[in-house]
């Protein structure tokens, strides 16, 4: 019957249908899957299924990551999966370090693996997950859906004990004073990765927060939607959500989001279309 849903699909999907070839068509001319996205090539996928969908960046988050003025800083990107928005802003800022961080082993190679296909030589990464506090953790690695693995209570089929560390203790121990661009993507702890950067966020040590919004995750996480947001007012953020432009966010929003790109700034935005960026 899978095989009959998958045939239907493709029928019916002229995208999936033509990714589905193009997937086949680079494994039998490199030997692997590479996709080429927005300057930026990927390999290492675990199944056609990673590679069709790896490519969860829309224009206006595009336009952003490659325009917006972060100011200056390091840039970290906590969740870098596969690389696609490492490899984006290391491009931008040759001169910048650019810190990566994926604690799943499978996709942490496919990050480095990734790192190298695109000859980046200023981000280096890290296999570990950024949280609250330093230590072990459980992480949920299940190698089916890289893209959706994170931190669990419980021991699973698929559960493996890694490092964690706070935003607060890395900048410590590296010596780093500033960050112009956080970009956080752990599904749904947010709230987590911010509470171990208080000092930093208290300190007005970090310019741009780029995260991601989904109350669901949050709640399955047991974590409340709206605190990541509420976290960061107290600090004196301003909050937008990216939706082709940047428009004021406020975290009463929050329960009617199903999934949004929200935006921290220190100083308050003028003007905040897509032509004021660059």
């Amino acid at each position: 019957m899978s095989l009959v849903r998958n045939a239907r699909t493709l029928l019916t999907s002229p995208k999936t249908m033509r990714d589905f070839a193009l997937y086949h068509t680079s494994k039998l001319r490199h030997g692997a899957a590479i996709r080429n996205l927005h300057g930026v090539q990927l390999s290492s996928f675990n199944s056609f299924s990673e590679f069709h969908t790896c490519d969860a960046i829309d224009e206006s988050e595009r336009r952003f990551l490659e325009t917006f003025d972060f100011g200056e800083g390091a840039v970290f990107d906590i969740g870098a999966n596969l690389g696609l928005v490492s490899i984006i802003l290391a491009k931008r800022f040759p001169k910048r370090p650019v810190y990566s961080f994926e604690p799943n082993p499978s996709t942490f190679r496919a990050l480095k693996n990734n790192l190298r296909l695109n000859n980046i030589i200023n981000a280096e990464c890290f296999e570990m997950a950024v949280y609250d506090k330093n230590g072990p953790i459980l992480f949920d690695a299940d190698p089916r859906s890289r893209a959706t693995n994170k931190i669990v209570e419980r021991a699973g089929d698929h559960s493996k004990q890694v490092r964690a560390i706070t935003i607060d203790s890395f900048l410590e121990r590296h010596g780093i004073n500033s960050i112009a661009l956080l970009k956080i993507d752990v599904e749904g702890f947010e709230e987590k990765v911010l509470e171990g950067a208080a000092r930093a966020l208290g300190e007005r040590r970090i310019n741009i927060v780029y995260y991601e919004v989904c109350p669901d995750n949050a709640r399955r996480a047991g974590l409340k939607p709206m605190r990541a947001g509420e976290m960061l007012l107290d600090a004196g953020y301003h909050l937008y959500k990216l939706d082709e432009g940047l428009r004021p966010a406020a975290t009463s929003e929050v329960d009617s989001v199903v999934l949004d790109n929200w935006v921290a700034c220190l100083n308050e935005l003028q003007g905040c279309g897509i032509k004021d960026w660059s």
